[in-house]
C-alpha cells in the first residue's frame, strides 16, 4: 500500500516498529489511563472520546517519546485532557462502572455495599482541591512515587510531599466526619 503525501504529513504513517511500540504503549496503559479518567471526574459517558483523545495524542508525539518514559508521559496527556475537559465541561460524580465492565459475579447484597463505598469515596475524592486530588490518586491509587508524580506535574517534589500529605489530613478528617455522623453498626441492625 503507498502511502498518501497527506497521511505522510499528518504522520499516520509507521514502521512495523513504531507500530509495535505504540501497541506496547497502549496494552501497558490502557486500563490505568481510563482508570485515571473517571478517578479525576470525567463522566462515564465522556469517557471514551477523552481516552481515544489521550491515545491520538500519544500516537502523534510517539516519536517524541522518551524510552521508557512512555507510562509518564501517557499520564501526563491523560491529566491533561482531564483538566482540560473539566475545566470546559464541569464535573460529575464517579460511579464504578470501569468494575461493571470486568463484570464480577457478585452477590446483590456486596454489590449495593461497593456501589455505596465508591459513592461515599467518590465524594470524598470531591471535596479535594484538583492539585490535592490528583497527587493523592497518582500516588495512593495508581502507585506512582512521588518523583514521578514531580515529573508528570511539573512540580517540585516537596510540593508533591506537601499535598500528599494535607490530602491524606483532609481525606482522614472527611472519614471521621463521616463516622461521626453514621450510626453504630448495632443501631443500624449490623
Amino acid at each position: 500500500m503507498i502511502a498518501t503525501q497527506k497521511q505522510e504529513q499528518a504522520g499516520l504513517v509507521r514502521t512495523a516498529e513504531q507500530s509495535l511500540r505504540l501497541r506496547r504503549i497502549f496494552d501497558d496503559t490502557r486500563d490505568l489511563a481510563w482508570r485515571m479518567l473517571r478517578r479525576f471526574g470525567v463522566p462515564e459517558e465522556r469517557v471514551e472520546d477523552l481516552y481515544q483523545q489521550v491515545f491520538q495524542i500519544t500516537a502523534e508525539r510517539l516519536d517524541d517519546i522518551l524510552p521508557g518514559a512512555e507510562r509518564s508521559f501517557v499520564y501526563s496527556v491523560t491529566l491533561r485532557v482531564a483538566r482540560t475537559f473539566l475545566r470546559n465541561k464541569g464535573r460529575e460524580v464517579l460511579g464504578d462502572e470501569p468494575d461493571r465492565r470486568a463484570g464480577s459475579q457478585l452477590s446483590a447484597d456486596l454489590m449495593l455495599d461497593r456501589r455505596r463505598l465508591v459513592k461515599v469515596c467518590n465524594h470524598i475524592l470531591g471535596r479535594l482541591k484538583p492539585e490535592l486530588r490528583e497527587v493523592l490518586i497518582l500516588h495512593e491509587l495508581e502507585g506512582f512515587s512521588g518523583s514521578e508524580i514531580a515529573r508528570l506535574l511539573e512540580i517540585p517534589q516537596g510540593t508533591v510531599h506537601s499535598r500528599l500529605r494535607r490530602a491524606r489530613l483532609r481525606v482522614r478528617g472527611e472519614v471521621e466526619a463521616l463516622g461521626a455522623a453514621s450510626p453504630p453498626a448495632e443501631a443500624r441492625g449490623g
